[in-house]
């Protein structure tokens, strides 16, 4: 057995208190303190610190309101004077940051104190190593039947009904299964399975019917695949017919375009397979503009040479008439003074000389005047020649021209027809089929649409004979199974029978679990029970001055009885609400006993003796004192006259009173 006590409090925040630290007294500390001066939130203290803080939604967690640090420590030590520092911190777990520091430096953490503190549980430190008032006045609450059992289970230590449990175990058993009644899931289950399985046997009857109607199903199915693959095959064929059919005559045209201007050009490649025409028309256009020009050149060049012939021809007459002027103004002069000059007998040379002279200079000026004009004949000739080879390179350049802007509409017209046909004229395919089909001519085409339109109308009507076919095949197997599926019939079948597997494992647990339970509390009531109401019993008497000797609980009955000095028996519920919270106490004091195997821990107690007359409060401060010298033992009061009485029981005693402001 390891006794365990409380050396020091410290409070860093927890509900009120603030930074306080206090030293304890290793065997009985009283803690006097007024109305809200922290006494129950000190409690709470010890609580949180040893086993984890209450859940943020609880009012007995004390975090601070006003924030700051949340927590504090505790030092405990053992028998030996090992001391270990226990600080429970933090608001970031609800149960808080555990660190434990050894007295070798290392530190520990929940584990390690649930083993130092005698793997005790949170609720059973409350029930019995540290309580209040409210603990022991919760039986006011309670029905007077239900009383009794309270009574006995809190005497077990577990704070749980074990006749509730027992209760719903068996609530739990009928439940699942109850033979005699004939109810329960199990038997509904049973009962459906069997329904169920008679159903499968007539549905596995009507699936050999449906055997030949699946096959018959399948090969409609499978020619009506085929009949798919067909009729897409002929929509497809139409659909490029009526395509070629559209664009036959533009089609033909562009062969018509292309012959011409094969024929014309010697081009080895027609319009219908000419690789850009855009680019061919754009090469085409600017080849006829240069004609264009070329043209005007020619035409300028032929108005400059008629207008130079032109003036030549005026220059020439104007010269001729002008030198025939001026020669026969000194021929004829001349002539006429030579002729004089004979007539006269020839007398004067000088006469002669001159006239002689004035008509040689005649004769040589019409000479001049005869060589210009056969020069000026020689350039009109070449002037008229050059407007004649003007004339004849205008009218070729006229005739190239015609040519070409020809040729540039039936371009265009190419291009516009190309561009009507769409991308799919660039395809291979779409050309040579084109070419094909404009070889066999329209006639063939309107022929092969026609034979293609009976073949497809056929193949619908076959397909829709199959349609019609297996919609009959498939009302034929949704009436052979519309009553329910035989595949899933056998799924519910198998689920059901794992649901009954299921709930006869849930029937055997709870069978089995409410024999153990029974079993449990018989073995209690002849072995345990005897031990611990022995030790309440004592408790009990002390308590009450020897008016109560015994508590009873009779063998194969679920309550507990109490015995009066004068013999009489009866049930807890007849007793005051003192009485009552004496038995409690010696109750739990009785268990503290019975868990104080290996750890003896300290007893923390809040004012539970209010409500005791002087008399059994002397006795109970009696029973705290002989307590403390087993175990350290914590009490906290608000009330004078308690506290005078610990002072009067105490006197003389080794203890401490800590008054709270």
């Amino acid at each position: 057995m390891s006794l365990r006590r409380i050396r020091k409090l410290r409070i860093d925040g927890f509900g009120h208190w603030r930074n306080q630290e206090w030293e304890i007294h290793p065997r009985l500390q009283l803690i006097v303190g007024h109305n809200e001066a922290g006494k129950s939130t000190l409690l709470g203290f010890i609580r949180g610190i040893l086993f984890g803080f209450e859940p943020r939604n609880s009012p007995h967690r004390y975090e601070p309101s006003k924030g700051g640090p949340f927590g504090g420590s505790i030092w405990m030590e053992d028998e030996t004077g090992l001391c270990v520092q226990i600080q429970r911190l933090g608001k970031e777990r609800v149960s808080g940051q555990l660190t434990v520091y050894l007295p070798d430096g290392q530190t520990a953490g929940e584990d390690w104190l649930k083993e130092w503190l005698g793997r005790i549980d949170k609720q059973t430190f409350r029930q019995l190593f540290a309580f209040g008032l409210d603990d022991l006045q919760q039986v006011r609450w309670l029905e007077e039947e239900a009383l009794t059992p309270f009574l006995y289970n809190t005497l077990a230590g577990t704070g749980i009904s074990l006749e509730r449990v027992q209760k719903k175990l068996a609530e739990r058993e009928a439940e699942l299964f109850r033979p005699r009644a004939k109810s329960g899931r199990i038997l509904h289950i049973l009962q459906h399975l069997d329904a169920l399985e008679e159903r499968c046997r007539h549905w596995r009857k009507q699936q050999e019917q449906a055997v030949g109607l699946r096959k018959r199903l399948e090969r409609v199915n499978e020619e009506i695949g085929r009949l798919e693959q067909e009729i897409g095959n002929r929509q497809e064929q139409l659909s490029r017919l009526e395509r070629v059919a559209q664009l036959f005559a533009p089609y033909r045209r562009l062969r018509e375009l292309g012959a011409r201007q094969q024929k014309a050009k010697g081009e080895p490649e027609p319009y219908q397979r000419a690789g850009d025409l855009r680019e061919r028309l754009s090469e085409h256009e600017a080849r006829l503009k240069a004609l264009y020009g070329r043209r005007e050149e020619v035409k300028r060049q032929l108005v400059e040479t008629e207008s130079h012939d032109r003036g030549h021809k005026d220059g020439e007459t104007a010269q001729s008439l002008s030198g025939l002027f001026l020669a026969l103004s000194l021929a004829l002069p001349s002539s006429w003074w030579l002729l004089v000059q004979i007539w006269n007998g020839g007398q004067n040379l000088f006469s002669l000389s001159l006239g002689v002279i004035l008509l040689l200079i005649a004769v040589s000026l019409a000479l001049a005047f005869r060589r210009k004009a056969a020069k000026s004949r020689r350039e009109r000739r070449r002037l008229a020649e050059m407007a004649e080879r003007l004339r004849q390179e205008a009218e070729r350049l006229n005739r190239q021209i015609e040519a070409a802007e020809h040729e540039a509409s039936c371009l265009r017209e190419a291009c516009a027809i190309q561009e009507s046909f769409g991308e799919w004229f660039a395809q291979p395919q779409w050309q040579a089929l084109m070419d094909e089909w404009h070889r066999r001519g329209e006639g063939r085409l309107a022929a092969e649409r026609q034979r293609l339109e009976a073949e497809l109308a056929q193949q619908m009507q076959a397909y829709s004979a199959r349609l019609e076919e297996r919609g009959r095949l498939a009302q034929r197997l949704e009436a052979l199974q519309s009553e329910a599926a035989l595949g899933e019939a056998e799924q519910e079948a198998a689920r059901l029978k794992a649901e009954l597997q299921k709930q006869a494992m849930q029937w055997s647990a709870v069978v089995l679990s409410r024999a153990v339970l029974e079993e449990a509390m018989a073995v209690f009531e002849r072995e345990r029970q005897p031990l611990a109401l022995q030790r309440a019993s004592e408790y009990f008497a002390q308590l009450t001055d020897g008016r109560y000797l015994r508590i009873l609980a009779p063998l194969g009955q679920r309550e507990l009885l109490v015995e009066r000095h004068d013999g009489e028996r009866f049930p807890p519920e007849r007793l005051s609400r003192g009485t009552v919270e004496q038995l409690l106490l010696a109750m739990r004091l009785a268990l503290v006993e019975e868990y104080s195997g290996k750890v003896v821990l300290p007893l923390v107690m809040d004012d539970i003796l209010v409500n005791f007359d002087p008399r059994r409060m002397a006795s109970a401060v009696e029973t705290i004192t002989q307590l403390s010298r087993q175990r350290q033992v914590f009490f906290l009061t608000c009330h004078p006259h308690v506290e005078a009485a610990f002072r009067q029981a105490l006197a003389g005693e080794d203890w401490d009173c800590l008054e709270l402001a």
